[in-house]
């Protein structure tokens, strides 16, 4: 994403997509205050093919959603964009994501995207990946609008120890121990 906001010269555009890469470092970083600065005063959120509790609208609901996810559900999560597309009112990106999560939060059957993992230790270690499509809408002052996002996960699998020191940065790793 940086290499696009570099080349961008379109003011609208290049705003646009700092505030999308503003809010997936939010994700990436755990920081649902980060996330819910890009956001604007009433979000709608849409994740087709999950559960209609990720549907959620409005700032309460996002805000509660955050909160909880980063506390429970994710120990790392990476994104790589393989494509950006914006315009003066949407940006798309299309990214492989990975993340790390304990086999508690992925063994309840509504667990989305991998809900019904069949764990062998509730603190065990998944390694979650797969793509990502998100349609970001803005309103006309430039905050998110909220998310439509389309998940498809590839690969589900218990991480060994190791594997988990190799898998997230040192310094994520050192906020874990």
């Amino acid at each position: 994403m940086d290499v696009l906001i570099a080349r961008t010269s379109n003011t609208r555009h290049l705003k646009l997509l700092e505030v999308v890469r503003l809010h997936l470092l939010g994700e990436a970083q755990g920081d649902p205050d980060k996330v819910m600065q890009t956001l604007g005063p009433d979000p709608v959120y849409k994740v087709w093919g999950a559960p209609e509790r990720m549907n959620m609208r409005g700032s309460a609901q996002v805000d509660a959603y955050y909160r909880h996810r980063f506390g429970v559900n994710r120990l790392f999560v990476e994104f790589d964009p393989d494509r950006i597309v914006v315009d003066d009112d949407t940006v798309v990106t299309d990214l492989r994501m990975r993340y790390l999560a304990r086999g508690a939060a992925i063994a309840a059957p509504d667990a989305y995207p991998v809900g019904g993992v069949d764990v062998e230790h509730d603190d065990d270690v998944y390694l979650i990946s797969g793509r990502l499509l998100v349609i970001w809408p803005f309103d006309g002052e430039g905050r998110l609008g909220g998310e439509e996002a389309y998940t498809v996960i590839d690969d589900v699998r218990r991480l060994t120890p190791e594997e988990v020191a190799d898998s997230i940065p040192a310094e994520v790793l050192a906020t874990y121990s």
